[in-house]
């Protein structure tokens, strides 16, 4: 009788865990912050300091090593495909946790402590600490779709040194649907175009990257799941105001 009832506690025990655990992972998701770090060839030192180091991180590799610095609270590094740069990256984080994202994630690309990127990552986050909500820095042109319409590339090379170490290739695949001012129109055909992204840096919120349907991220996403060098990537850099829209004013700075 001892044992029966004994293994009816286990039982009880281990079921309480596996509804328990849940609640908790959500609960713990609804309050934190989390680096998300699109990786090529980058050696990551940056995340060593303050204030990347106080918060957990999850790195995509899409290099042809693991030389990088691995933090403390690194939560998990996913190997991936060398395709769509940091863009696809983020895409593909989102898609793969849709309903289990942080409260808040920061996507930032490796490269990220360039010199003209550092300011940006480090206002970035900790704007993202003060408010707990999504930070995009933009410039704001109520004539985009006009100056952009046209906008096309068919060469670019990384600006970062490591990167082009291992990736000299400098042309583009050519996006499905171009210029940009034709593959916005058709992507966000009722959103505005005044709003423009670069750099590939930001933070958005759980609430906010559900403005938009999974299914939606997974039609961006075969625009920059083909080739290393996508042109397409850099309409999506452009475009992060369109898609986690609506975004509240105080969440988009200049």
């Amino acid at each position: 009788m001892k044992t029966k009832k004994y293994l009816f506690l286990i039982l009880i025990v281990v079921l309480s865990f596996s509804i328990l655990l849940p609640i908790y992972e959500n609960f713990e998701n609804e309050n934190n912050i989390e680096i998300v770090v699109a990786r090529y060839n980058e050696d990551l030192e940056w995340l060593k300091e303050e204030p990347f180091n106080k918060f957990p991180v999850i790195i995509y590799n899409k290099g042809e090593n693991d030389d990088f610095f691995k933090p403390p609270l690194l939560k998990q590094i996913v190997n991936l495909p060398n395709v769509g740069v940091c863009d696809h990256t983020y895409l593909y984080h989102i898609i793969t946790n849709y309903v289990r994202l942080s409260n808040i994630s920061v996507f930032l690309p490796g490269s990220c402590y360039d010199n003209h990127k550092k300011g940006r990552c480090i206002d970035v986050l900790n704007k993202t600490i003060e408010t707990n909500n999504t930070v995009i820095y933009s410039n704001y042109d109520e004539n985009n779709k006009t100056n952009l319409y046209n906008f096309s590339l068919t060469d670019w090379i990384s600006t970062n040194n490591k990167n082009k170490e291992i990736n000299k290739d400098t042309k583009l695949r050519n996006c499905d649907i171009n210029p940009y001012g034709k593959w916005f129109e058709k992507v966000f055909p009722n959103i505005s175009n005044d709003y423009v992204t670069y750099m590939g840096i930001f933070s958005v919120s759980k609430q906010h990257i559900h403005n938009r349907s999974k299914e939606s991220y997974e039609y961006l996403i075969e625009f920059v799941n083909k080739n290393k060098n996508e042109e397409c990537a850099h309409y999506i850099e452009r475009s992060y105001v369109a898609i986690f829209h609506p975004l509240p004013n105080e969440c988009i700075y200049n």
